[in-house]
C-alpha cells in the first residue's frame, strides 16, 4: 500500500516492489535475504526488517493486509517534478575521506 511505502520511506523504491508484486502480507514474510534478492539497497532492507521485527504494524489508511502496492494515478501526479529526488538520499549522504 502507498501509505506503508511512505511510512517506511521507500518511496525509491516503489516500482521495484511493484514490479515484483509485493504486498503487505509477502513483505511480512520476507528476511533480509529476500529482500537482497529483490535487489532492494541496505538501508531499504534495514528499514523493512525492523518494520517486520516491530510486528509489521499497519499504517492507520491501510485496510488490507493484502493490499497491493500500487502506483498512483496519472493524473495524481499530474503536477509532481518527476525528476526530483528523495530527500532521504540526499541527506544521507557523508562527504568521502580524502587519502592523500
Amino acid at each position: 500500500a502507498e501509505a506503508l511505502i511512505y511510512e517506511l520511506n521507500l518511496v525509491g523504491h516503489r516500482d521495484l516492489l511493484k514490479d515484483e508484486e509485493m504486498d503487505i502480507a509477502s513483505l511480512k514474510t520476507c528476511t533480509d535475504k529476500d529482500l537482497k534478492d529483490l535487489g532492494l539497497p541496505k538501508g531499504a532492507r534495514l528499514k523493512v526488517v525492523r518494520w517486520i521485527q516491530q510486528g509489521a504494524p499497519l499504517p492507520p489508511s491501510v485496510g488490507s493486509p493484502n493490499t497491493r502496492l500500487t502506483m498512483p494515478s496519472a493524473n495524481a501526479n499530474a503536477n509532481a517534478n518527476p525528476t526530483r529526488r528523495p530527500q532521504q538520499q540526499q541527506q544521507h549522504q557523508q562527504p568521502q575521506p580524502h587519502h592523500q
